[in-house]
């Protein structure tokens, strides 16, 4: 629990570096030796990686610092993925242990040395190495506005010497962090328009459109031919990547049709077979609403998984999705509505203002497309259900509620359920802000006039060591996540857990018409938030 200095590297055991004559081609072969040392402990965790930094520290050139950051945050990322209860508590240790904040300074000393132009062997970092430490430091959520100003400015004219998921992962990382950087954005930018077909994989463009647009970065030629790419890759995604593409092209409000087509049936494929999420679900609906595109097949599908599971969704999906079936003016939803409605009387207190009035409005739009058919009087019992519910809630001290609770009346009083509309809902999650619309475009705009143009890198230069990978590479999960739902599963539909409505007379077709070059391709169970890459591995 003490301070830690790298005068400490001294203390048993022995350190690597210690052993040798000192010369150019000794200092190598104890970087590749330390480098192994630290694959080696990450078995044991981030605390084992950790105890070979208290060793070694001292003696560790850049790609060391790299690979040690890559293998403790890797860790944490496969605590992740098995759904560990113990991932917050390791990543506390790491946090915690003397070790970790040498670790941070000699990566920002060594980074600022390389960008200053020093390349001797014992500190150099290569440019792509800072892909490593920024997304590291991004999965282990630790903000370090300084050192990620020194990986921007070290990475931004040297993407050319990046491979593409080097690029995208660095992009990510400043997303994932908030940290803004024009001089890195501009270069990615400027990379990826000038790439060639098909050299950056599905699952990078996917996580490019998501970090532009999180970072409120507008370019609408560079996302339409993100777009050729990707509408004709749409099965090769995963959940969580489909619904980002969509929440992404939604945001930034690029209604391109063939994209939309394709990711609307590979979401379809996924809620049929309960591969998708609550939160994936939502965030792809209301970006079809956004952009003013309905796919029916997919809506349709929805509308049952949701009934199904409604209680599974939070008060802010459930509001989305609905406010998505109003904007599109799909037809038939008061079973879907009603459904939301019995989640509000049982759970009031957990929605918020806007929520509610949002709910209300569209349960009288929806009560208004079943005015004079059977079953009329029951829609207005149960919107009467509902508001009494909410008067008995501290809610209704919201100016907002109480307005909105009095237009509802008056329409049920006069059964005039014309004229009261919708306002739009700024839906918020995880991946995205909670600003309207047109807040958002302001803040890109503005953001557009501070750009700067970014010469282009060097030619990409030979790895340091022959043999030495320097970044990430495909996503390494547990094999079991690789996995594909074996076909007696696949092939039924969603689990239905508590209360089951009723369904309706919709059943999914036998078969389903496709755009051409579109192909049912099995996704895995479970998405990775984002690519994780790999350890510089050692010459054996």
């Amino acid at each position: 629990g003490g301070q830690f200095s790298r005068s400490d590297a001294g203390m048993k055991p022995k350190a690597v570096g210690l052993v040798g004559d000192g010369t150019n081609g000794s200092q190598v072969r104890i970087h590749k030796v330390i480098n192994r040392k630290l694959t080696d402990a990450a078995g044991k965790g981030g605390r084992g990686v950790l105890e070979v930094v208290r060793v070694e520290l001292d003696h560790m050139n850049g790609v060391n610092l790299a690979t040690a950051l890559h293998r403790i945050a890797r860790r944490c990322v496969e605590n992740e993925a098995e759904h560990s209860a113990s991932s917050q508590q390791a990543i506390k240790e790491v946090l915690a242990h003397p070790a970790f904040p040498a670790l941070l300074a000699a990566v920002e000393r060594s980074s600022k040395e390389s960008l200053a132009g020093r390349e001797a062997e014992d500190i150099y970092m290569p440019a792509q190495c800072a892909s490593i430490v920024a997304w590291s430091l991004a999965w282990l959520n630790l903000r370090q506005s300084k050192l990620f100003a020194v990986l921007g400015e070290l990475a931004a004219p040297r993407l050319a010497e990046f491979k593409p998921y080097e690029v995208t992962n660095m992009l990510w990382a400043f997303a994932k962090l908030q940290e803004w950087n024009t001089q890195l954005f501009s270069a990615v930018a400027a990379r990826l328009r000038e790439r060639q077909k098909w050299e950056f994989k599905a699952q990078c463009l996917s996580v490019a459109a998501w970090s532009f647009t999180t970072m409120k970065w507008r370019d609408e030629p560079l996302f339409l031919s993100m777009a050729e790419e990707l509408s004709g890759q749409a099965t090769l995604l995963k959940p969580q990547e489909i619904s980002n593409t969509l929440w992404a092209f939604g945001k930034q409000k690029i209604a391109h049709k063939e994209l939309f087509e394709a990711l609307g049936w590979s979401a379809f494929d996924l809620v049929w077979q309960a591969r998708i999420k609550p939160k994936e679900l939502a965030n792809s609906l209301s970006a079809f609403a956004q952009v003013g595109t309905s796919h029916p097949n997919l809506f349709n599908n929805a509308m049952n998984m949701v009934m199904r599971r409604a209680h599974d969704f939070s008060p802010q999906q459930l509001t989305s999705i609905l406010c998505a079936y109003q904007r599109l003016q799909v037809a038939n939803t008061w079973e879907l509505t009603s459904k939301v409605l019995t989640v509000v009387a049982c759970r009031v207190d957990a929605f918020q203002p806007q929520e509610l009035c949002s709910i209300l409005r569209v349960a009288i739009w929806s009560a208004s497309a079943k005015e004079g058919r059977p079953g009329t009087a029951n829609a207005q019992e149960k919107i009467m259900e509902v508001l009494n519910r909410i008067e008995e809630c501290e809610v209704v001290k919201s100016a907002a509620v109480l307005q909105t609770m009095k237009e509802v009346r008056e329409k049920m009083k006069t059964r005039s359920f014309e004229g009261i509309g919708v306002e739009p809902l700024s839906f918020s999650s995880e991946l995205q802000e909670n600003s309207s619309g047109d807040e958002w475009y302001e803040e890109c705009q503005s953001k557009a006039t501070s750009r700067v143009e970014v010469e282009k890198g060097p030619d990409q230069l030979t790895d340091v060591y022959d043999g030495y990978g320097h970044g990430p590479s495909k996503p390494l999960l547990p094999a079991r996540l690789l996995g594909t739902l074996p076909k007696s599963e696949s092939a039924h539909p969603p689990r239905v857990e508590g209360f089951q409505p009723q369904l309706g007379h919709w059943q999914a077709p036998w078969s389903i018409e496709k755009p051409p070059g579109l192909q049912m391709i099995p996704t895995p169970i479970q998405a990775a938030p984002q690519p994780l890459p790999a350890a510089p591995q050692p010459l054996s």
